[in-house]
């Protein structure tokens, strides 16, 4: 195989290129091998696809030899083969001398450059697309563009955060489109979406970095700008019918594909990738390597990006994830989250990128809290505890009460309000209403609980893109709130678009816990908060975040919504003192 490589004249600019011949489907596929400077290189197509391990090679032609390709690269060969023009390609599996880890190395780190050089990025995907699904990712573009005004809803790298909002009026309207009501559509749609292309952290890679992207199945061809939007409907419109966790994946890749990427960028996606996406790598430690690959990480000077780390699979898991937490800074504080099961070889700040669950992230940058005013100080590890990290802040409460925990609430189940998951809420407004009738020395009144649950298990000021418009007043919310309540205790009551809506804005409660600190506040606590547990104020954090002592340090469990603290006022407590946390 290695005799049809010629070395590279030099590995900094030239890459190898694919003439794909023409050709009938009877014929053996026929290509040839040409070196190119990219400065320079004639158009080309760059193709996006997995790869696969099957023993079942096919043989294609390559500068008179033969060679052996995977099958699911040979499909695509066949299909982008023209009966009549020469096709220009680049094709890893091919360009790239596979039995030259130098090459492979260099490569894989020219890959943004590759795909961002190409005309056009071909991403093929075997499954294929049934003229059903096809039809319905048109009619919900076509959806989201008269529900949105022609502009995209999701702004932001998880999706959810958004300066758009969705109305009920919207989801109403939704509801009008009798052609996106054909549940077998939607079933082979979702077969399309939950195919594995769209769960590899290098394809998105792949997607990230292309400028221009079409998706080519076996019948029929999409563009990408299509599925997106189609996605964006399934997730944020449609309540009757739901979306795979991959859809997520795309829109969020379809967030960052735009040039002079920034530190801002690769830590948002990491961010999601702890949070909304859910993808995988052969090595967990690509889901690190990827995004630093991807954005540049190794190409800017760390003054440039900020981050000064360096693709190596010689480093350690422990290793990878905690440099990692160190450059993206105090963010690792509320994306960690100590559970028993985690690594026991991980420190509680670090999380593990190996695994992931899908929640809304309280510090994202969109949302509107500022527990600490003052600025995040460089993060670093305590040289006299390895593995330690040494954080500046302020113990201002404990943890003193708290319910169980409401579960971790799907892509699909935005508008669900079905299941024993709802029901939770309810003992939630139960525990409420009895713990400040225990702390009061009159009753409380309902409305007094229901500003306080309200409030909390909406997460106020997170800035979701169904939170409450700051046109709506408080009073609308409240009484959508009891016939919440009431909904729950009802067997006769049904379920509106109004109550489908109020429950999607309750989404930062999921994979938390309802609860009260020891000086009355009412927050959103970590699943592995306890009583006892410190409520702290980091320099730097926008959200509280829940310490453990644990001997002489303390372990992250993770970050928090307490009412009373979200804006600053925990510093401004009598008894506020500064100190340092040494975190394990």
């Amino acid at each position: 195989m290695a005799s049809i490589y010629e070395p590279l004249p030099c590995l900094d600019r030239h890459i190898r290129l694919l003439e794909l011949k023409p050709g009938n489907p009877n014929e053996i596929v026929t290509t040839k091998l040409t070196i190119q400077n990219l400065d320079d290189a004639p158009d080309y197509e760059a193709l996006s696809y997995t790869w696969d391990i099957s023993k079942d090679q096919q043989t294609i032609k390559c500068d008179g030899k033969l060679l052996s390709v995977a099958p699911n690269l040979f499909d695509a060969l066949l299909r982008l083969r023209d009966s009549k023009s020469e096709i220009t390609l680049w094709i890893d599996a091919i360009c790239i001398n596979q039995d030259d880890m130098e090459e492979i190395g260099h490569m894989v780190r020219q890959m943004p450059l590759i795909y961002a050089s190409a005309r056009r990025t071909v991403c093929w995907i075997a499954c294929p697309l049934s003229q059903q699904a096809a039809d319905l990712l048109e009619d919900l573009e076509e959806l989201r563009n008269r529900l949105s005004n022609q502009r995209s809803c999701s702004t932001t790298s998880d999706i959810y955060h958004s300066d758009y909002k969705i109305t009920a009026k919207m989801l109403e309207d939704s509801t009008k489109a009798n052609r996106i009501q054909d549940t077998e559509a939607w079933q082979q749609l979702n077969s399309f979406i939950q195919n594995s292309y769209f769960s590899r952290i290098w394809i998105m890679q792949d997607i990230v970095c292309s400028k221009t992207l079409v998706i080519k199945t076996p019948a029929n061809d999409v563009t990408w700008e299509r599925l997106c939007s189609a996605i964006e409907a399934g997730l944020l419109f449609s309540y009757q019918h739901s979306m795979p966790p991959t859809s997520a994946n795309i829109l969020v890749a379809n967030q960052f594909r735009r040039n002079n990427k920034t530190l801002s960028d690769l830590r948002d996606f990491m961010i999601a990738e702890q949070t909304v996406m859910k993808v995988s790598a052969a090595i967990p430690r690509d889901l690190i390597y990827a995004p630093l690959n991807m954005f540049g990480a190794e190409e800017l000077s760390p003054d440039t990006l900020g981050i000064n780390m360096k693709i190596g699979y010689s480093n350690t898991a422990y290793t990878t994830y905690t440099r990692a937490e160190l450059e993206i800074g105090h963010i690792c504080l509320s994306l960690a989250r100590w559970t028993p099961k985690q690594d026991p070889n991980l420190p509680s700040w670090a999380p593990d990128w190996g695994s992931s669950q899908v929640r809304l992230l309280l510090s994202h940058r969109k949302s509107s809290f500022c527990a600490s005013s003052r600025p995040a100080a460089t993060t670093r590890t305590d040289p006299y505890s390895p593995g330690a990290l040494l954080v500046a802040g302020s113990s201002v409460d404990f943890v003193a009460e708290i319910a169980c925990c409401l579960p971790p609430r799907r892509h699909c189940d935005h508008y669900n309000i079905a299941g024993v998951n709802i029901l939770i809420f309810d003992e939630w407004f139960e525990f409420v209403k009895d713990e400040i009738d225990r702390r009061k020395a009159r009753r409380a009144t309902e409305v007094d609980a229901l500003v306080q649950f309200v409030e909390t298990v909406q997460a106020k000021g997170c800035n979701t893109i169904w939170a409450p418009s700051s046109l709506e007043d408080k009073s609308s919310n409240i009484e959508r709130a009891r016939e919440f309540i009431e909904f729950l205790n009802s067997e006769e009551a049904e379920s509106t678009v109004e109550l489908r809506l109020f429950y999607a804005a309750c989404y930062p409660a999921h994979g938390r816990r309802i609860g009260f600190t020891r000086k009355g506040r009412l927050g959103l606590f970590p699943e592995e908060a306890r009583r006892g547990d410190v409520v702290t104020i980091l320099d730097g954090c926008k959200v509280p975040i829940i310490l453990r002592e644990r001997g002489q340090s303390f372990i992250n469990i993770g970050e928090s919504y307490v009412n009373g603290l979200m804006m600053g006022e925990g510093e401004l407590q009598s008894d506020f003192e500064r100190t340092e946390f040494r975190i394990a």
